[in-house]
């Protein structure tokens, strides 16, 4: 067994997302500097997996934006969710 192997994180510990942003799609949140973050980080962590829960104005913009960068394969809108502490936990 070699040492990737040996010291992999066991399927049930692994997490459903990298970074999360819980919030509303509005301007004064900047989640357009989050999208340009995510790829700037994807450069070093392709497999990077980020989601954008919370709705609003912006919403179909961010997602226009997120295609743009070429992110959108990485990032998941999830929208307006109730669980938030639940989405928390998967990151």
């Amino acid at each position: 067994m070699g040492l990737t192997a040996a010291y992999s994180i066991p399927p049930s510990y692994r997490r459903a997302a990298d970074i999360i942003f819980v919030g509303r799609l509005v301007p004064v949140k900047r989640i357009d500097l989050f999208l340009e973050a995510v790829k700037l980080i994807k450069e070093s962590i392709p497999k990077l997996l980020p989601i954008v829960v919370g709705d609003g104005a912006l919403s179909g913009s961010l997602k226009a934006l997120a295609k743009k960068l070429e992110v959108d394969k990485n990032v998941s809108f999830v929208g307006h969710q109730n669980n938030v502490e639940e989405w928390f936990e998967k990151g």
